[in-house]
């Protein structure tokens, strides 16, 4: 498997179809402080002990989108200070405009997603963009903790594609892309396009659950 990094365009002149990972990217005073507070709503509900492990009810869980316990915990995060510093941050914004060739918004529709142990599978290939149809659409994706490939990386495809047909499931049909499995740490930051598939590979560690936000960008008016 080809290894993301030999795959990113650092020139001055990106290919804007490949996705960019930025190592120490993001200020790592910002992310434990995030971390920390996104610990806490978890812990609020139950779903980890003080220590960050996953309680046992949660093992091999995994909330669906509309859990109304997700739903609250999803709120409160992202009505953080935290995560509104994120968006706004001034490296970040420059990162996706070199990435991108343009000026890039904050969209209202990120999300802080937590992956329990002992999940049968990982998240599904997909492509944002078929949920998201804002133009110009890229991600950011930050892991929240260290994520290895044993706490579920991600994987993210060579470069993006045609938007590809999708069922509830997510792509119908991934057997044509190449994957490249993406081990990050955090303040680390993989930025891609809404036309990028991607995934990730299931959490088997053994008691540790996988913290990370999407932050979702798109072009700003004229």
């Amino acid at each position: 498997m080809m290894a993301l990094a030999s795959t990113i365009e650092t020139s001055s002149h990106p290919d804007r179809k490949r996705p960019r990972l930025l190592r120490r990217a993001i200020d790592r005073t910002l992310i434990s402080a995030l971390t920390a507070k996104v610990q806490d709503a978890a812990r609020a509900r139950g779903w980890i002990d003080r220590n960050g492990r996953a309680a046992p009810n949660m093992h091999a869980r995994r909330l669906a989108t509309d859990d109304p316990g997700y739903v609250s915990f999803l709120a409160d995060v992202l009505a953080l200070r935290e995560v509104a510093a994120l968006r706004a941050d001034a490296g970040l914004e420059a990162a996706l405009m070199r990435a991108s060739g343009h000026r890039l918004k904050p969209l209202a529709a990120d999300i802080c997603r937590i992956t329990f142990p002992g999940e049968a599978h990982g998240t599904a290939a997909h492509q944002d963009a078929w949920y998201c149809r804002t133009p110009g659409l890229w991600i950011a994706w930050l892991p929240l903790v260290n994520c290895p490939r044993r706490l579920g990386a991600l994987q993210v495809a060579e470069r993006e594609t045609d938007l590809l047909p999708h069922d509830e499931g997510g792509l119908t049909d991934d057997g044509p892309v190449t994957w490249n499995s993406v081990p990050c740490a955090a303040g680390d930051v993989l930025l891609f396009t809404g036309l990028t598939p991607h995934k990730s590979l299931p959490n088997r560690s053994v008691c540790r659950p996988r913290l990370s936000i999407d932050l979702r960008f798109g072009l700003c008016p004229r």
